[in-house]
């Protein structure tokens, strides 16, 4: 069997999209070495090299402009993809970009949320815009089978295109085995050294949809209060993402200033221990397909707080609290229990590092690959 996988996403920027390829795929190439891989990326710029010591993965890279075979086959349904890397009989997609192939060659695409559908408030009008030439209902029906990264998102697939619950198959993503490895503070590179002692962290791109505005609102009216101590600070790291002025303004504005760090994007091999010294994590995101940043701050043994919304109560279950992102008060109110209740934070931390165990990328590699070999018969 050939199983074709598409890399084009890795060219653009980190994120949930990258972190589930770079995780996924070479757990799926080394589960049954019989199965030949070939591994499709196309930059005009960019070279990729990847996994090429595997004896059974084959890699074909193009240096087309992305935009040129997206177009065309989107409007002329060419060139096939499974044709230039000489033949397939499966095409995953692990991340929705326009594709054409020939129809002896089977497609599995995996969708990740319908965000865009859902809020599309939270998207700038070019990225609505671009999500929707994309053509996603057209693809997930032609497709053969599709995975749903949560049950939230399979349950998007069904009521906005109209799928049959049979095409849809929910894998949950995984959650890197070093977030359970216990770290020594060693951070001394980049923004994050120098971190306070007791702090709330939120990590997301900072934009509308990740609502860490809410997060700041919270804080200050924590502190206002004095419903946490004069030692807590909150630190806030990930990209700037569009509209990101509100969350600047806001800590310029802000009678505490001085006691929120923003980071900006942290190196993945910090991400451990960056969680690990956070006293609380605050996730209060108005819509995520999955969300990786709660279940690493579980497995990391720290307390967490999120939005109780679309996949989080099924992903975190009962060992998070879950809150109305919608309510400042709410959230200031969980925030103040995480940090000041030890009770409750133990219970928080030993609940969320249980939950945390139950999503592996092995399993999500078994899984998925059970779905493209029944997908080729």
């Amino acid at each position: 069997m050939i199983i074709a996988i598409d890399l084009r996403a890795l060219a653009s920027g980190r994120g949930g999209i990258h972190e589930y390829i770079l995780r996924l795929v070479p757990e799926l190439v080394r589960l049954d070495r019989s199965i030949k891989f070939k591994l499709f990326f196309n930059s005009y710029s960019q070279k990729l090299r990847w996994l090429e010591d595997e004896p059974n993965g084959e890699w074909h890279q193009f240096a087309y402009p992305n935009r040129w075979p997206m177009f065309s086959s989107r409007i002329f349904f060419g060139p096939k993809l499974d044709q230039l890397v000489g033949g397939a009989d499966v095409w995953f997609t692990p991340h929705l970009f326009v594709t054409a192939l020939s129809p002896r060659c089977k497609q599995v695409i995996t969708f990740h949320d319908l965000a865009w559908l859902r809020y599309p408030e939270f998207f700038t009008r070019r990225q609505n815009w671009w999500h929707r030439w994309q053509a996603p209902g057209l693809q997930a029906k032609r497709a053969g089978k599709l995975i749903a990264v949560s049950q939230s998102t399979a349950d998007d697939l069904r009521e906005f295109y109209n799928l049959p619950a049979e095409k849809i198959s929910v894998i949950h993503s995984g959650i890197g085995s070093e977030f359970f490895e216990v770290r020594p503070q060693l951070i001394e590179d980049g923004p994050q050294r120098n971190l306070p002692e007791k702090y709330f962290l939120s990590l997301g791109t900072i934009e509308p949809r990740k609502n860490i505005a809410g997060v700041v609102r919270a804080f200050d009216t924590l502190k206002t209060s004095g419903q946490v101590g004069a030692d807590a600070h909150l630190v806030i790291a990930g990209n700037l993402g569009w509209d990101y002025a509100e969350v600047k303004n806001l800590i310029t504005k802000s009678s505490w200033q001085k006691q929120i760090k923003l980071l900006g994007a942290i190196k993945p091999e910090n991400l451990p221990e960056l969680y690990q010294r956070a006293k609380v994590f605050v996730y209060p995101s108005f819509f995520e397909g999955f969300g990786f940043p709660p279940l690493e701050a579980m497995a990391s043994g720290v307390p967490v707080i999120a939005g109780n919304n679309s996949s989080f109560p099924e992903t975190l279950g009962q060992a998070a609290l879950l809150v109305d992102s919608y309510s400042q008060t709410e959230l200031a109110t969980a925030m103040a229990a995480a940090w000041n209740d030890q009770s409750l934070r133990s219970k928080l931390i030993a609940n969320g590092q249980k939950q945390s165990k139950n999503f592996s990328w092995q399993k999500a590699a078994e899984e998925t690959l059970s779905v493209l070999i029944r997908s080729a018969q």
